[in-house]
């Protein structure tokens, strides 16, 4: 087994102590309280600021299924970033990925202060080829943690990333009235620009060593996804389902709800503080009792606090109910997130886990881009309730794959980390 620079050792009885001592992970920390302190925004009131600058519906799912933050091209770029990152270092990736997203942030602001949507189709693809760093800071903390503490730091890492963004989200929600889009986007752009200089100082890179940079040649050969694919297929599936499901209720939420329900931004606020109380009670077994409790049940349990969601929007859509639903889905995130992390860490071997988490991302986006499209086709010929049926189908789908594919035994510890199943 390689050494990798900057990794704490794999060894039994390892105690990761909060604030972890390990710099990568104290820096990935800070990076996440940025980026969410603007993501908690973004992600709810984003389409609705489309919506006031002229794109209609339809305009805003094409450009979600082709370019954004989980569209086509930005799936394709996972796996070349996370190869990339297994060869050249895991910090080039991710500052490039920041470099891109506060490009896009700064044109989207220019667009609102122009008033022109033009500026927006650029924005979208800048967002979506930021992607490449997702799978590479993915890869940094699994680097830097030892398999039997991933998932418990993973969702502390989550939580600095979602708390800014409830508050700022619920602060979004009583300003927006009195500020213009672009003060939100410079804002996010500001952010970004904190998360990157905090990369380019702290970040320690981390790469293959020399003598197994052969075994990685094929940085670009779709081949080598394919056979990712053949290798894990099952483990592949199972996740892919589920972001097919998530991508179809999630994409055109907020454009849903504000068009056809009157959502106002003061619900869009609401929503976001308690979906955040969710991920943070979420997080004690998504986080903590992974272990205890069992990958398989956790997945199933997720699973099934989404099908309460989506079908609770599908019954009863009226904003009084959406703190709720949203609650579920803050549940339902972090009882899922940390334990999938953790299943594909353990699963994939240290010196190709990069490119396989890459690959993972790149084919769960192939499958979830079809989201946005099969949404609005599902609300602009069959209505409101279209788009949250096929999402609760999806659910029950991944339920069945979840049993019959993840091992019901708990997940593995130091001694099987880098090897596959």
């Amino acid at each position: 087994m390689s050494i990798w620079c900057g990794a704490l050792p794999d060894k039994p009885g390892f105690k990761s102590r909060f604030p972890p001592s390990q710099l990568n992970v104290r820096t990935l920390f800070v990076y996440n309280i940025l980026q969410g302190a603007y993501l908690g925004y973004i992600q709810v009131f984003w389409q609705p600021f489309l919506l006031t600058l002229g794109l209609s519906i339809a305009a805003i799912g094409t450009l979600e299924t082709l370019t954004g933050r989980f569209g086509l091209l930005a799936s394709l770029t996972q796996v070349f970033g996370g190869r990339l990152s297994d060869r050249t270092g895991r910090r080039k990736i991710v500052l490039l990925g920041s470099v891109l997203l506060i490009s896009c942030w700064s044109t989207a602001a220019l667009a609102f202060v122009l008033e022109t949507k033009y500026l927006i189709y650029v924005a979208y693809p800048l967002w979506s080829l930021s992607a490449m760093a997702t799978p590479v800071l993915d890869a940094v903390l699994a680097d830097s943690v030892s398999p039997h503490d991933r998932s418990r730091i993973y969702g502390l890492i989550m939580l600095a990333n979602v708390i800014p963004g409830a508050l700022t989200g619920y602060a979004t929600g009583i300003l927006v009235g009195r500020l213009h889009p672009q003060f939100f986007l410079g804002l996010a752009a500001l952010l970004e620009s904190a998360g990157f200089i905090v990369i380019q100082s702290k970040l320690r890179n981390i790469r293959l060593p020399p003598e197994e940079l052969a075994a990685e040649a094929e940085i670009t050969s779709f081949k080598r996804l394919l056979r990712d694919f053949r290798e894990y297929h099952r483990l592949f599936s199972v996740f892919a389902a589920d972001s097919l499901s998530w991508s179809i209720a999630t994409t055109l939420l907020p454009a849903i709800l504000r068009a056809s329900k009157g959502y106002t931004p003061a619900d869009f606020g609401l929503i976001a503080v308690t979906l955040t109380v969710g991920n943070v009670l979420g997080i004690i077994p998504g986080g903590f009792l992974t272990n205890r409790i069992g990958a398989r049940n956790l997945l199933i349990i997720s699973e099934a606090l989404g099908l309460a969601t989506w079908s609770g929007w599908l019954i009863r859509p009226q904003a009084i109910y959406a703190p709720l639903y949203a609650f579920m889905w803050g549940l339902a995130i972090t009882t899922w997130v940390p334990v999938q992390f953790q299943v594909l860490t353990d699963t994939f071997p240290a010196e190709r886990r990069g490119a396989l988490l890459g690959a993972v991302a790149t084919f769960r986006g192939l499958i979830a881009i079809l989201g946005p499209l099969i949404s609005t086709l599902l609300y602009l010929k069959l209505g409101y309730s279209a788009p949250f049926i096929a999402a609760d189908l999806g659910l029950a789908l991944a339920i069945m794959l979840i049993i019959l594919v993840v091992p019901k035994r708990r997940m593995a510890t130091e001694g099987d980390a880098d090897n596959p199943q």
